[in-house]
């Protein structure tokens, strides 16, 4: 039996949402350069090039995946749902709930390049928390804002294992409530059962998350889908 194998690993990276041949590893593991911290007087991103602490990100970019890190799998290998109803009389409440476990993604962190260049600012606040002064290193993991720009520089860090989160989450996904009337006799009207309903879909509220900056797994640009209200009556005759 062959196995796949890639041309090349110098560099490579991944977020675990596309299959890649990796021999002995997950075939939606996540990759990513190895973090160093930050350099304590200028608050740089630090890698690892031949597994000592480096700023030398054209180095550090092209990495054989031996020294890159795998966190796991960007898909979660334990998933489902689960409904739960509660019922009184001819009011029903129920509820959905969602649970993806194992499993890890990639959040969305500065890029000051992209900052300068295009305005775009979907970081979870993680410019308010860059480095600024030397100290800061000890609280922070975020890069200090620095000119001229390096794209380099951004691209490390954005793909670093500081930037990999634990997605595993419950989600609370939908609620309807019903309200069902059972028509003993029909001299005054013509059917026999109605059942009235208001439901909100979309909900996207996260009960429980194991990432450490509140992000989204499924959703980790910060784009929700839009919760969406319905309501109806049904009659049967």
């Amino acid at each position: 039996t062959k196995h796949l194998a890639f041309t090349s690993d110098q560099g490579f990276i991944s977020t675990g949402k596309t299959v890649n041949p990796l021999l002995g590893q997950n075939p939606y593991a996540v990759v990513s350069y190895r973090w160093a911290g930050l350099d304590p007087q200028t608050g740089d991103p630090m890698g690892y090039v031949a597994k000592q602490p480096s700023k030398d990100y054209v180095s550090i970019l092209q990495n054989p995946l031996a020294e890159q890190a795998i966190a796991g799998p960007g898909l979660p290998p334990w998933f489902g749902s689960i409904r739960n109803s509660i019922s009184w009389k001819g009011l029903s409440l129920s509820a959905n709930l969602t649970y993806r476990l194992g499993y890890f993604f990639r959040r969305n962190s500065i890029s000051y390049y992209a900052l300068a260049n295009n305005g775009r600012f979907v970081d979870y606040g993680d410019y308010a928390r860059r480095w600024k002064s030397p100290g800061d290193e000890a609280f922070t993991n975020v890069p200090s804002f620095t000119y001229p720009l390096s794209s380099r520089r951004d691209q490390f860090y954005q793909n670093s294992d500081i930037t990999v989160e634990n997605g595993s989450h419950v989600r609370w996904e939908d609620v309807r409530l019903d309200y069902t009337i059972e028509l003993k006799e029909k001299k005054r009207w013509p059917f026999r059962t109605m059942n009235a309903f208001i439901m909100a879909d979309n909900l996207n509220i996260l009960l429980l998350k194991k990432n450490r900056v509140g992000a989204d797994p499924d959703y980790p640009v910060g784009l929700l889908p839009s919760r969406t209200f319905s309501g109806g009556v049904k009659l049967i005759f």
